[in-house]
């Protein structure tokens, strides 16, 4: 009777499993419908576009691959001193990369870096805290990463460049469960902190690769990007 009762319970868990597999109620698909919907409100209305792009470009057998700065084309807001910047690169390259950072009416760069044999399709990330940065609150910075093919020749350069401005805020926000970072993301983005926003689902995204609610993680960013006009890197984001 025991084996019996045993196989019934089996029986009906495979047939559970099956119903729900059958109506795509996977783990995946779960996160997926619960997702919120994300929508970033740019705070400045009527600001002066200053995002910059940086378009593919061939130079003779040399082949650079276009970049775009992962950030709105007006000045985007930030809660953190030490924000982390994020940009995308759409293939491989050996070109050498410089990334700078420069408080607007400033002469000198608060931030000179050089990378080389960066991996694409990607994004990649600088997290200010690291190099010992922090940003003056209410002023405006650009920020810029370049594609050096010629040392020597600087007009062959890829560039592109955007702005932020570090806001204070007296309330903090984290996501300490990944229950809330969606939610947490939605916040940041109805209240045009766009920066915050976007990290908060990057730093997920890379955190838990094998969370259930990461290809709906990957979605909000992608539904990030599209509003702000940076198709290229969203189409990553939505194929993985």
């Amino acid at each position: 009777m025991k084996i019996s009762a045993l196989n019934r319970v089996s029986s009906l868990l495979t047939i559970l499993v099956l119903v729900v597999v059958a109506h795509g109620y996977t783990p995946v698909a779960a996160a997926e419908s619960a997702l919120p919907r994300i929508v970033y409100k740019p705070p400045l209305r009527g600001a002066p576009l200053i995002r910059v792009g940086g378009g593919t470009r061939g130079l003779e057998t040399l082949i650079l691959p276009a970049i775009e700065v992962l950030a709105p084309n007006h000045v985007g807001l930030t809660r953190s001193s030490q924000p982390r910047l994020y940009w995308y690169i759409a293939d491989t390259t050996t070109a050498k990369i410089e990334l700078t950072l420069i408080q607007a009416t400033a002469e000198r760069p608060v931030l000179e870096l050089s990378l080389s044999n960066l991996a694409g399709p990607a994004i990649h990330v600088i997290d200010l805290s690291r190099h010992g940065i922090a940003l003056t609150p209410n002023v405006d910075y650009q920020w810029s990463v370049a594609l050096v093919p010629f040392s020597d020749t600087r007009s062959n350069d890829i560039v592109a460049s955007a702005a932020i401005r570090f806001v204070p805020s007296a309330k903090k926000e984290r996501a300490n469960q990944t229950s809330e970072v969606s939610k947490q993301a939605a916040r940041l983005a109805e209240q045009g902190i766009w920066y915050d926003a976007f990290d908060t689902l990057s730093q997920a995204i890379a955190s838990h690769p094998e969370d259930p609610a990461n290809a709906a993680w990957r979605k909000m960013r992608a539904t990030l990007l599209d509003q702000v006009g940076l198709a290229t890197a969203a189409a990553f984001d939505s194929i993985r």
